[in-house]
């Protein structure tokens, strides 16, 4: 929480479909780094926009992740908690996300994507 704190008094509040990378900050924790994303709420946006939101915010961690030359990466089911976004739509779009880029990215780095 101290690195989340101190990331936002630096940079300002991350927008939805930007990407916060911070170190992990330790604790129990075994990365080293966390990605910090802002999905959609399903009150303001109709399915398809979420699902489109969403992809787009799977699409740019995975850029950047490989940008950074990571080669493994976690994904949360983003939006599917208070967001309120059903989890079989995030599911089937990250997984969805997942393959499409895997088979554009050339080549691609990522050889870990845990969900």
């Amino acid at each position: 929480q101290k690195v989340s704190k101190a990331y936002i008094a630096a940079h300002g509040p991350v927008q939805m479909g930007d990407v916060a990378v911070t170190a992990s900050g330790g604790g129990a924790l075994k990365s080293k780094h966390v990605y910090h994303v802002v999905g959609p709420r399903c009150v303001e946006h109709s399915p398809m926009d979420c699902r489109r939101l969403i992809e787009q915010i799977i699409n740019k961690v995975m850029v950047t992740a490989e940008t950074n030359c990571i080669l493994s990466i976690s994904l949360p089911a983003i939006s599917s908690g208070v967001s309120g976004v059903a989890k079989e739509l995030v599911a089937e779009v990250i997984i969805d996300t997942i393959i499409n880029h895997q088979f554009t990215s050339r080549p691609p780095v990522l050889g870990d994507i845990r969900i």
